[in-house]
């Protein structure tokens, strides 16, 4: 004879029987059958089956997860890699703006003053040519009086 479990909903209990029993009300209990029953080798084989191909599944999906990982971590990386150069970069076109501005000063400086004695030597020849022409003025009259007298 096989051993028949039956589990009882009121009761939350489970009675090994050779038949199903009525509950107080009528109703049949619900029946549990042994692992090593034959009725559960095929449910068995089923549920396996399902396992196996979810865990396929999830080894696939951790298998992918894991290459996105590491194609990020190597984008990152690379990233990295290019941000610190960029920043190199910009530091040594900073330096070399900062020594273009000092140069720039420095050229503006010397025009200036350039300019400023440049402006001193143009006075100068200005005040020198008027003193000139004068004196010629002075001359060229002199040259006259004599001329006359």
């Amino acid at each position: 004879m096989e051993i028949i479990r039956a589990y009882d909903e009121e009761n939350n209990t489970v009675s090994e029987s050779g038949q199903i029993a009525k509950t107080k009300a009528g109703n049949e209990k619900m029946v549990v059958l042994g692992p090593d029953h034959p009725k559960m080798q095929r449910f068995q084989a089923a549920l396996k089956e399902h396992l196996e191909r979810q865990i396929f599944q999830v080894d696939c999906q951790l298998r992918e997860q894991e290459n996105e990982l590491k194609n990020r971590k190597e984008e990152r990386t690379s990233l990295g890699a290019t941000l610190y150069n960029l920043q190199h970069d910009m530091l040594r076109q900073t330096q070399k703006m900062e020594s273009l501005e000092a140069e720039l000063h420095s050229i503006e400086g010397k025009r200036d003053a350039i300019q400023e004695e440049t402006e001193n030597e143009r006075k100068t020849f200005e005040c020198v040519k008027r003193q000139l022409d004068a004196e010629q003025e002075k001359g060229k009259i002199h040259l006259i009086l004599q001329h006359i007298g």
